[in-house]
């Protein structure tokens, strides 16, 4: 048996992983996985903040105005679409 996944097996199980859902053989292939790929460590550490980030922003957004989100999401829709043409 292998003692490790390959990048495509880790980032499909990515989710699952951090969201503490794996049992420990497939957690154990993961780390160990991530003991020698590097782009993986960064991928993983990158993914971990940005859900962290969007979890902590979920909380708070009933704390700012309604008026201050249509601004922001007109903003964002705004600088997509410039950046598309």
């Amino acid at each position: 048996m292998k003692n490790s996944y390959d990048c495509k097996t880790c980032f499909d199980l990515l989710l699952d992983y951090l969201e503490g859902e794996l049992d420990d053989d497939k957690r154990s292939k993961i780390e160990e996985h991530l003991k020698t790929c590097g782009p993986c460590i960064n991928y993983f550490q990158t993914y971990e903040k940005t859900t962290k980030l969007l979890k902590t922003l979920k909380e708070q957004e009933a704390t700012v105005p309604k008026a201050t989100q249509e601004r922001i999401k007109y903003f964002v829709m705004r600088e997509i679409h410039l950046n598309e043409s």
